[in-house]
Formats: structure tokens, sequence, C-alpha cells
């Protein structure tokens, strides 16, 4: 192990559960972007404890992918260093990008007819955030088509 305390290790072998998939999925905290949390000295996602802990140390500046695609995965065996660029490539490679748009998002509040008749208004983008119950920053959006592009 690599010059962290025993109580970090012990607490986070104890925080995990593994799955017939392979993967160690973490138990505890989860980060809004889905990642597993764990506050230890230098750090706080459970991945990059884990890769610390069983491979070696994170060179600066790279990222600690997943070769499982499970963000809460701490399996050192899925676990592999790359930059920004590598882990964007491998996410592409996989087909991992493609999010659905409009209607299909599901958390999108608008329709595809909502959409067309905002672009047409010529109200205020204060009126139509009210009638819409969006923001008049998501109109502006919709007006500049920089949201709902395929429309």
């Amino acid at each position: 192990m690599h010059n962290i305390e025993p109580k970090y290790i012990q607490r986070f072998h104890d925080t995990y559960t593994v799955e017939t998939s392979g993967c160690w999925n973490w138990q505890g905290q989860i980060s809004t972007s889905g990642y597993g949390r764990y506050r230890y000295p230098g750090g706080s996602y459970a991945h990059r404890f884990s890769y610390t802990v069983h491979i070696g140390k994170i060179p600066d500046g790279m990222y600690v992918c997943h070769s499982c695609d499970n963000p809460v995965c701490v399996n050192p065996e899925h676990l592999w260093i790359g930059t920004h660029n590598d882990n964007m490539a491998d996410k592409k490679i996989k087909n991992r990008q493609n999010h659905p748009h409009g209607e299909l998002n599901s958390s999108a509040v608008l329709t595809e007819t909502d959409v067309h008749f905002i672009r047409a208004a010529r109200e205020s983008a204060g009126s139509l955030a009210k009638r819409y119950g969006v923001s008049k920053h998501a109109i502006w959006h919709v007006k500049s088509r920089r949201t709902w592009q395929h429309i």
C-alpha cells in the first residue's frame, strides 16, 4: 500500500460491494456527477483512492478512467490512467456520448410544439418564461438555437 493510513484503507474496503460483473460498487456518498465520494488526505473520489492504494500514484493532471463505464466502480482492475482526451476518445468509441434530444430527454420541460411557438413568438422572454415555466435564459437559448438545435 502506498503511504496511506490503514484506517482509510479499512474504511474504504468496508464501503463497496463486489458484483457479479466484477465491479466493486461504491456504497458510500455519490457525487452529483455519479462518482463515489470518499474523503481522505489528498483527495475526495473513491475510484482515485482505489487506484492510488492498489496501483500507485496518479500523475498530475491525469484522469482515472473506467474500462467498465461504471462511475461507482472502484475495482482497480477496471481503472486506467488517461488524459481528458483519452477519456473522451474512449467515450466516443463506446458510443456513450449520445444523449437524448428534445422530448426524448427525460428532463425536458418544453415540447417541440412549444419550441416552434417560442421561436415564432414576438412577446418578451419574461412573458414566455412565465407561460412555459422556464427561465428567461432558457427562452433565450431556444430562440438563439443554443438548445433544441435539432428542430
